[in-house]
């Protein structure tokens, strides 16, 4: 085997050693890259247990808003009823008054044909004033029919 000049051959052992040297490297750099997942992944098991407060106050917040939003429309839906109600008992009163008013107009209208009924019936005069309107009325027929 020809060495060339100003080559030196390795002493015995280097190459081991060199193997052993990398080896030991790798090694480290795994061991470091195993540091660094088992640290995440506990980070992600603390994550979990403890939960996110950020997230956690959110959906909080969000639940806490959708029931506002049912309490008032619940509240909403009372008060509706309420005033429906209300308005109901308003409009029955209202509908009593105007029929006791109808019910007044009525018999003070009937009270009042028969005063004058009475009146016809009691005054001469008058007996004698419609018995001539009668009369006339016949007359004139009488003169349109011939």
């Amino acid at each position: 085997c020809a060495i060339p000049d100003g080559y030196k051959a390795p002493r015995r052992g280097t190459l081991a050693r060199e193997v052993e040297s990398r080896e030991m490297k790798r090694r480290e750099q795994e061991a470091a890259r195993f540091e660094v997942e088992k640290f995440y992944t506990q980070q992600k098991a603390f994550d979990n247990a403890a939960g996110n407060p950020l997230k956690e106050d959110i959906a909080r917040k969000q639940r806490e808003a959708k029931e506002r939003n049912k309490e008032g429309d619940m509240l909403q839906g009372l008060y509706e009823a309420d005033r429906t109600r209300e308005l109901a008992l308003i409009r029955a009163e209202e509908e009593e008054k105007i029929a006791t008013a109808l019910a007044r107009r009525m018999h003070d209208k009937d009270r009042a044909e028969l005063e004058v009924q009475h009146l016809r019936g009691q005054s001469h005069e008058l007996r004698e004033l419609t018995d001539k309107i009668k009369q006339a009325r016949v007359a004139k027929e009488r003169s349109l029919q011939v």
